[in-house]
């Protein structure tokens, strides 16, 4: 951040991973999860983004990303890839 600018505020993405997902949680048509569970088709590979924020106060850092447990084995059912 620049100084003599104090109210300027840049936010900039930052890609911590990539993943796949049903191609029916991106269109979001009717039928809810059931059809989520029984769709066959899969996205190409979608960017997995956390935050930075300059912030005149200091730098700020957004992640509403997956849960801890996302990466220990048994954490998502058979069917995921």
């Amino acid at each position: 951040m620049q100084e003599g600018d104090p109210m300027k505020i840049h936010i900039h993405p930052i890609s911590t991973g990539r993943v796949r997902i049903k191609e029916a949680q991106r269109a979001r048509r009717p039928g809810g999860p059931l059809r989520v569970m029984g769709d066959r088709d899969w996205s190409d590979w979608l960017p997995i983004h956390v935050w930075l924020i300059d912030h005149p106060e200091g730098p700020i850092l957004v992640d509403t990303g997956e849960t801890c447990g996302a990466g220990r084995a048994g954490y998502f059912p058979r069917w995921h890839p």
